[in-house]
């Protein structure tokens, strides 16, 4: 069902070696503008409220000023997404892979 405002999801991992979250901010804005995700995802740099991810075509947006490390070793992400535009943006190039 379509609906009015955003939706986020977090990921909490420990990672192997001690790392900073200016560190996975980097690995994340790098990710996104290279392929294979350069489309896919993004990042907001600053903070947004969730109705402004509706009509967002990128499968997730990750929320780099969440982004948190805590003793080195365990990383807090959190990404926004509208799965309705995000799905379908998805959907509509994977067609247009298929039909090419």
């Amino acid at each position: 069902m379509p609906v009015r405002t955003g939706s986020i999801a977090e990921l909490n991992v420990i990672v192997e070696r001690a790392t900073t979250a200016d560190e996975i901010r980097d690995v994340f804005r790098n990710a996104a503008m290279t392929e294979p995700l350069k489309g896919v995802m993004s990042v907001l740099e600053d903070e947004w409220a969730s109705a402004r991810i509706i009509g967002d075509p990128h499968s997730s947006i990750v929320d780099l000023p969440l982004t948190q490390v805590l003793g080195g070793i365990l990383v807090s992400v959190a990404a926004w997404y509208d799965n309705e535009m995000g799905y379908s943006s998805r959907l509509a190039e994977t067609a247009t892979r298929l039909a090419g």
